[in-house]
């Protein structure tokens, strides 16, 4: 069984919110939903984490795909081959 992972459950996490502890046994084997993941970049990035994103994709095409979800400005640096 594949544990699918929301913004909330993120939010929870980065917030250290109460019943966290659920989700931490199936965070590493868990899929993610993308619904309202600006929400999480967001978060992460107030709290003054650099991120970036590194791909086997070509950066122009990583690129292309960050900004159309309108997520490339979460992002300090992509790398890509």
């Amino acid at each position: 069984m594949t544990a699918v992972l929301d913004a909330s459950a993120l939010l929870a996490l980065i917030n250290r919110e109460k019943g966290t502890g659920a989700v931490l046994p199936v965070l590493e084997a868990a899929r993610m939903s993308t619904v309202n993941i600006a929400e999480v970049l967001s978060k992460l990035s107030e709290s003054g984490l650099q991120l970036c994103v590194a791909s086997s994709k070509p950066r122009i095409y990583v690129c292309k795909i960050l900004e159309h979800f309108e997520l490339s400005g979460y992002f300090e640096k992509i790398f890509g081959s």
